[in-house]
């Protein structure tokens, strides 16, 4: 339920006009809405029988390929998993990141960003239900 007191939080923010500056809020312990123009998934995974980094490499693929049928362009792609953000920066990897990069290519714009758990509350618990 933290995320969805999280989410609304958010959402308050981005109806309701405030009159602090961006700058002096916490912006790194809260989930933000992306640039005009792009799409925001966040990912998360749980695991039991597989490591972590091929269940959320399996979460982003799976995001992927939603926003390739929906027909996104520019997309920003969240993870809760540094491993998988490194991972897909990388040369290296096995063949679920070869994966991942051979569909990065179909997107006009495609950010990867590590970030915090705190920050991917929305995605965690999208997860659990």
């Amino acid at each position: 339920m933290a995320a969805v007191s999280e989410f609304e939080s958010v959402q308050r923010l981005m109806v309701t006009p405030t009159l602090e500056p961006l700058s002096s809020l916490n912006v790194a312990e809260v989930w933000c809405p992306p640039r005009i123009g792009f799409v925001k998934i966040n990912t998360d995974a749980a695991w039991k029988k597989e490591s972590s980094m091929a269940a959320e490499g399996r979460a982003a693929l799976r995001g992927l390929k939603k926003a390739i049928q929906n027909d996104f362009k520019m997309v920003v792609m969240e993870s809760d998993s540094k491993g998988l953000v490194d991972g897909v920066g990388g040369k290296q990897g096995n063949n679920l990141l070869m994966e991942i990069r051979k569909l990065s290519s179909r997107f006009e714009s495609l950010e990867w960003r590590w970030v915090p758990r705190s920050c991917n509350g929305a995605a965690h618990c999208g997860w659990a239900l």
